[in-house]
């Protein structure tokens, strides 16, 4: 496996393992919240707060390991009837327009956590955090699917390219 291969799936495997662990954060802040709310009759308005700045965090970092994957939600209904040929050409157009889409999620995401940073912007929530944490996962989020998409849209031009078939058009490497 070439080392491009093995980086980008270090890192989309590192961004999901984090995204795991926020969602297992999640799973024990919401936890504690019900306890306090509905056992102790003491609600802790905070927990709602941080559960939605991880949550953004979890479908950001945990959304390349998906693309890289080939598992996103798709209609697959035309694509599964059509040739290799054109499954192969669905598969890199679509990769483009992630890549297009992720570009402009890395560019205006940026321009906002630079607005935020300028003026300090902090959340108007319990947790008062400054609002460019909270932002920064947009351009990050961005950057990982643009790289996740690359990389698919490189095994799609590569020679011997194939559909994994399925719900979903693969990256023609091994799926793991």
């Amino acid at each position: 496996m070439p080392l491009i291969d093995r980086a980008v799936r270090w890192v989309a495997y590192a961004c999901a393992s984090v995204a795991t662990a926020m969602l297992v954060a999640i799973a024990g802040v919401v936890g504690y919240g019900v306890f306090v709310r509905y056992v102790l009759g003491a609600p802790e308005p905070w927990t709602d707060e941080l559960v939605s700045y991880l949550l953004v965090y979890v479908v950001m970092l945990g959304a390349a390991e998906v693309i890289r994957r080939g598992d996103s939600i798709t209609v697959d209904l035309l694509t599964t009837r059509l040739g290799p040929r054109w499954q192969r050409a669905v598969e890199i157009w679509g990769m483009a327009a992630v890549v297009v889409v992720a570009s402009v999620w890395i560019y205006s995401g940026w321009d906002m956590v630079a607005f935020s940073a300028r003026i300090r912007m902090v959340s108007e929530g319990y947790l008062a955090v400054p609002l460019t944490w909270v932002q920064f996962a947009i351009p990050l989020g961005g950057a990982l699917i643009a790289l996740a998409a690359l990389y698919r849209l490189v095994q799609a031009l590569r020679p011997g390219w194939k559909s994994s078939g399925g719900g979903h058009l693969g990256g023609g490497g091994p799926r793991s």
